[in-house]
């Protein structure tokens, strides 16, 4: 049986006909835009923790992360939406921020590592809202 696939059977079949196609990606063109809106979704529900944590009560607190589910509503408005609400998240983050740095400042209790984790969790919220500037995502909210 040697003498008869001299390259063996599977290369020497694959030597004469095209190379072999790529994989497809197993994502489906549209369940990309559910790992683009991850971050935009996490930063919603660090706002819900940072209300519940401040004594919000958790009805009030879980209106960010309830309000994912008008993402559900393919229309630009709630792209729009949920792009403002980021960016006030993040003005809530940086306001929170420089608080606690005043009050430890004024407690003589260190300040710079919370100030710096608060305003890179702002920071963060913000970038987030640049994912419904994709064109991805547009097309999503575009119907």
């Amino acid at each position: 049986m040697a003498g008869i696939f001299p390259e063996g059977p599977e290369e020497g079949a694959r030597s004469r006909s095209r190379p072999p196609r790529r994989r497809q990606s197993v994502i489906h063109p549209r369940d990309d835009i559910m790992y683009i809106l991850l971050l935009p979704a996490l930063a919603f529900v660090l706002f819900s923790a940072h209300l519940l944590f401040h004594g919000w009560g958790l009805l009030v607190s879980l209106i960010p992360s309830a309000a994912l589910l008008l993402w559900l509503v393919p229309r630009r408005i709630v792209a729009r939406l949920s792009q403002a609400a980021l960016v006030v998240f993040a003005l809530e983050w940086v306001r929170a921020g420089v608080l606690l740095a005043q009050t430890r400042l004024a407690s003589g209790e260190p300040w710079m590592r919370a100030l710096a984790i608060l305003l890179a969790v702002a920071l963060f919220t913000l970038l987030t809202a640049l994912a419904f500037q994709k064109k991805r995502v547009l097309e999503h909210f575009a119907r």
